[in-house]
């Protein structure tokens, strides 16, 4: 992970939150690290995702063909929900996110913090 907010035009203010919040997203993919670090990438193949506000979102799918779907809200000043859909589901679905790393049921929506993340998980 890159510590420097803002592509080098960052405040040296800001570099304590951005480190706080990039060592949470570490610690995220290294708990799910099958999910997320293991498995291979697939850009956005498998899983559609829409929401009410400006997001991306990446698939990754392990070999048992259980899927993370990562979302992130590039929403500056606030939350997003999103709603995951996957065809030809695997398994349960859980959420995780940085702030909340324990698994949560969900039935595919994801209540994301402005400029935040969140993983949805087939178990």
């Amino acid at each position: 992970i890159s510590y420097e907010p803002y592509n080098f035009k960052g405040r040296l203010s800001d570099f304590p939150l951005t480190v706080a919040y990039g060592r949470k997203i570490d610690a995220l993919r290294r708990r799910y690290h099958d999910y997320l670090w293991d498995a291979p990438f697939r850009d956005t193949l498998g899983a559609e995702v829409s929401a009410n506000g400006q997001m991306q979102y990446s698939v990754f799918r392990r070999s048992d063909g259980k899927r993370a779907v990562v979302v992130i809200s590039l929403e500056r000043h606030r939350p997003i929900i999103a709603r995951v859909s996957l065809p030809g589901p695997v398994g349960t679905e859980v959420a995780v996110s940085p702030e909340k790393p324990a698994p949560a049921a969900t039935d595919g929506t994801l209540q994301i913090p402005a400029r935040s993340a969140a993983v949805l998980l087939e178990r």
